[in-house]
């Protein structure tokens, strides 16, 4: 079960870092830490090093989206492996019985992830559209 609550999370984060690069924004958490001011004032430079800081949370968004794939990858081959050694351990019924109770965590889980990813997607595409 945790396995595959785990690769689940990690899918659904997944699919909120694709959903915020598709709507041409960043992630909070980064574009916050991609904030760029100078201590004395000159618009055109704080301009073009706020760029390249926007560039660079962008480019950091692809790293954690395309590790993120990976581990998904990764914790797919663990469930399949899991899930075979479920069947031939548990008699049938004992099987089917675990697999309910899996599903219904794994739809409250993908609920609430749902649910939580939408508002910060909402919030993301009004303060951080800064995608490059």
């Amino acid at each position: 079960q945790k396995a595959v609550l785990k690769h689940n999370n990690n899918q659904d984060q997944r699919s909120y870092m694709l959903s915020s690069m598709t709507n041409g924004c960043i992630p909070k958490g980064i574009h916050d830490q991609s904030k760029f001011r100078l201590s004395f004032p000159n618009p055109v430079l704080e301009l073009t090093c706020q760029q390249l800081f926007y560039f660079a949370a962008s480019r950091a968004s692809d790293v954690i989206r395309n590790s993120l794939a990976q581990k998904v990858s990764s914790l797919r081959q663990s469930v399949f492996k899991l899930d075979q050694q479920l069947k031939q351990t548990l008699t049938e019924k004992e099987y089917h019985r675990v697999l309910e109770h899996t599903g219904k965590l794994v739809g409250k889980q993908r609920q609430d992830n749902e649910t939580r990813h939408k508002r910060k997607l909402e919030r993301d595409c009004k303060d951080c559209n800064h995608y490059i």
